[in-house]
């Protein structure tokens, strides 16, 4: 008699709780939309130059690995599925709106993407607000432990970290894409030139200083550009190669700390001048004509 592997079994259990993130029935006459938390817009112009009238105090941008998957991969394992969390997924990404677009659309039923991190490869300061109670609340990111030997699923979220020296090698963190749009600043502000602090305490040397205006502090980030504060959009991300069934893609991300560029010039200025240039060379030739 043929013996069917557990890890198979376990895979099968996970397939109620995908069908409920997105479900297969249907899903073709569902057109993509956009969620309705999604309220950002790219500040940059074409050429990632900064928002007109505005000039980067100091800018960083950095790429990161990831892997980006759908509904559909749900029974295989790493690389090619997230077989291990589809079931533990549930609780937290299932019953409501899923921005897994760049774009922030919502691509209903098993054509809903996520995109899966090592945990370690994820900013100290993106972990930090993970582990905050508003990050909490976005609910479009979490963290699970990678499957211990022997086992073949992952029953839900892992413990928050105890101390910072848990790296989280043996974790990995799956996200929406559209969800990065509210920490974009946090992911590029290690090593930048404008790092700062995150929140710094009323009195400290960077509340009203160049710290309170660095890339670390998301009280400065905007949709809108404004003078000393932070913009920022991901302005690259691949897509997997799905016909040589890999799933590896890359994002980046870049932010500016914005300052009011120098006003210019006006014409009627220049004008002005000109004209005064003028009409100062011309009495210059005619005092020439009467000495002659």
């Amino acid at each position: 008699m043929r013996t069917i592997d557990s890890s198979f079994i376990g895979l099968l259990a996970a397939l109620p709780a995908v069908l409920a993130m997105g479900s297969l029935r249907g899903e073709a006459n569902i057109p993509p939309s956009v969620v309705d938390m999604f309220r950002w817009k790219n500040p940059f112009g074409e050429d990632l130059s900064p928002p007109d009238g505005f000039e980067a105090a100091c800018e960083a941008t950095k790429t990161f690995s990831a892997r980006q998957h759908t509904l559909r991969d749900h029974m295989a394992p790493p690389p090619h599925g997230f077989g291990p969390w589809a079931e533990g997924m549930k609780p937290q990404f299932g019953g409501r709106p899923f921005p897994g677009h760049w774009d922030g659309l919502d691509e209903h039923g098993t054509l809903r993407k996520i995109l899966i991190m090592e945990y370690a490869d994820v900013p100290e300061a993106v972990k930090d607000w993970l582990e905050t109670e508003a990050g909490r609340e976005k609910g479009f990111f979490g963290v699970y432990d990678k499957p211990a030997e022997g086992e073949s699923i992952v029953q839900g979220p892992a413990s928050p970290r105890t101390s910072k020296a848990d790296k989280g090698d043996k974790q990995v963190m799956i996200f929406a894409a559209g969800a990065v749009y509210e920490t974009l600043p946090l992911w590029v502000a290690k090593g930048s030139k404008c790092e700062g602090e995150r929140d710094p305490p009323a009195g400290s040397p960077g509340a009203d200083g160049e710290n309170a205006a660095a890339l670390s502090d998301l009280k400065k980030y905007v949709i809108e550009p404004e003078d000393d504060h932070v913009v920022a959009w991901p302005v690259g991300h691949t897509k997997p190669d799905t016909f040589r069934d890999k799933r590896d893609v890359e994002f980046t991300i870049r932010a500016q700390l914005l300052k009011k560029a120098p006003k210019k010039a006006t014409k009627t200025a220049t004008s002005k001048k000109e004209g005064e240039g003028a009409a100062t060379k011309d009495a210059g030739t005619k005092t020439i004509k009467d000495e002659l």
